[in-house]
């Protein structure tokens, strides 16, 4: 039996780490439920957003930050997905930058150990239909030559692991468009009076889609926000402040074409890596969400996830939800629980409180604290008490190395529940 300090110390420890790991995850999803259309009939159709995940890529990601930054990132990552994949998505969509820093003259081996990495991360199941937006980190950023080996090569590779660049998908009665906004802006640039092939035949896809039927609503997916003037408004939920100051965005001119072609009722975007909520100017009023990033490594404080509920015949109906932050359980909750702990345990050394051992008295258990000289003595008397049989007797060691084993008394069912989590989300 420990004192009464290491013990409470121990337990703790064991329900800080239990709760800030797993338990923490649970209640912001729990509290994050599925939004209901108006009106909503039978075929609602539930689809996860999940936006620039940017896991580190393999040889060539993060420069700059360790392994155990790395690893940090990677278990958050992880926790992220498992929060994300409780909501049991009917259908899933990646908004581009599946890996951070993914540039377009990587070797195979990187690229493929890569790919492993994200697939290891994202397990979807695979009855869930899952779709990907291209991005910069994937297919080259957008000032790229579209005429280059280099980006026909990340091109080729990008569409063997994760499907066509533009893509067309009818659900629920709703004509979704994935478009390669990067590719786009970087054909409008080079040749800005013709409108490139892949968006012709995306909007020949979608005429036949619509053809010999009413007009199905439009939802936009793009990894680039559409333009909208600087500072405009996103919204209360942004955390770098309500206005929208990000640069990597479409140019007016593509960002028109794409309005124009598909006039869109409600737009998903990322890249930007925090929230905001735009509606674009007449004639379009059309509603962009840039969605948060899923990953702790892009600046954010808290990262998050969008829910998007679509029945047959009811407008659209969506909402974001934000994971704890984990630089507050690091700074706010770990290293001052980890400073109590060493002062406790400092102090209990220095008093000669530490350590105590279990002896038999009578037909009872008692404490036996050390004394100064050497050896213990009972910390408590029992009236009914016989003979003392000490079970166990030696030296008391110094202050030093009576803190340093309490604290390794403390901390080691707290280290093997962290290393079981670790080992649960990494198998």
């Amino acid at each position: 039996m420990h004192c009464f300090h290491t013990t409470a110390l121990r337990r703790l420890w064991v329900f800080v780490i239990a709760f800030s790991e797993l338990g923490r995850f649970f209640i912001s999803t729990s509290s994050c439920t599925w939004p209901v259309p108006p009106d909503p009939t039978e075929g609602v159709q539930r689809v996860l957003i999940v936006a620039n995940p940017q896991i580190p890529a393999v040889g060539n990601s993060y420069s700059g930050r360790n392994a155990l930054i790395q690893f940090i990132v990677g278990l958050n990552l992880r926790k992220a997905w498992m929060a994300a994949k409780r909501k049991r998505p009917d259908a899933l969509i990646f908004l581009g930058d599946m890996v951070h820093n993914w540039r377009a003259d990587i070797s195979q081996t990187e690229y493929q150990a890569s790919l492993n990495r994200f697939h290891g991360i994202f397990n979807v199941p695979s009855a869930v239909p899952t779709y990907h937006v291209a991005g910069d980190y994937g297919v080259g950023p957008g000032h790229m030559p579209t005429d280059t080996p280099d980006l026909r090569h990340a091109q080729l590779r990008y569409k063997t692991s994760f499907g066509p660049l533009n893509q067309h998908v009818q659900l629920a009665n709703h004509s979704l468009v994935l478009v390669d906004a990067v590719g786009l802006a970087a054909a409008r640039r080079e040749h800005p009076d013709s409108v490139p092939h892949e968006l012709e035949e995306l909007r020949f896809m979608h005429s036949q889609f619509t053809r010999d039927r009413r007009e199905l609503p439009v939802v936009l997916f793009t990894h680039m926000p559409l333009y909208r003037p600087d500072g405009s408004d996103c919204g209360p939920l942004r955390e770098k402040g309500r206005t929208f100051g990000h640069k990597n965005m479409s140019s007016p001119d593509t960002s028109r074409l794409l309005l124009e072609t598909f006039q869109p009722s409600l737009i998903f975007s990322g890249d930007d890596h925090d929230y905001c909520a735009y509606t674009h100017p007449a004639p379009s009023h059309a509603s962009e969400i840039t969605v948060k990033s899923i990953s702790m490594a892009t600046g954010g404080r808290r990262a998050g996830f969008h829910l998007l509920s679509l029945a047959p015949a009811a407008p659209p109906a969506h909402r974001p939800c934000t994971l704890p932050d984990p630089h507050a359980v690091y700074l706010r909750v770990y290293l001052p629980l980890l400073v109590l702990t060493i002062a406790i345990a400092g102090y209990m050394g220095a008093t000669g409180q530490g350590t105590v051992i279990v002896a038999a008295h009578g037909h009872a258990w008692v404490e036996m604290r050390p004394l100064e000289e050497g050896g213990y003595a009972e910390a408590k008397e029992d009236d009914g008490a016989t003979d003392s049989v000490i079970l166990w007797r030696s030296r008391v060691p110094g202050g030093m190395r009576r803190v340093l084993r309490d604290l390794g008394s403390i901390a080691w069912p707290p280290a093997a529940l962290y290393v079981c989590i670790v080992v649960f989300f990494f198998w």
